[in-house]
């Protein structure tokens, strides 16, 4: 780093060398931007199905108890 940048002066190093950090870090912020955003987008699409898989198995089982609940009925008529 020394001999390539040896002959600048100090201003003229700082200058060069702020824009590729900063590039740097604007990337690196992107890309872990973009990888949590997937990660959370995985995680709530599981989620949902996985309410909805347990809002399903109640509704059944209340579809069930409630035919139950009718045959019973109907047997006790007079």
């Amino acid at each position: 780093m020394r001999k390539l940048l040896g002959n600048l002066k100090l201003m003229a190093k700082i200058g060069i060398l702020i824009p590729i950090i900063a590039v740097f870090l604007g990337s690196m912020s992107m890309i872990s931007y973009f990888s949590s955003s997937n990660e959370l987008e995985k995680s709530i699409e599981e989620e949902q199905a996985s309410t909805m898989n347990e809002m399903a198995s109640a509704s059944e089982q209340l579809a069930k108890l409630a035919t139950n609940l009718q045959e019973e009925s109907g047997k006790f008529k007079v």
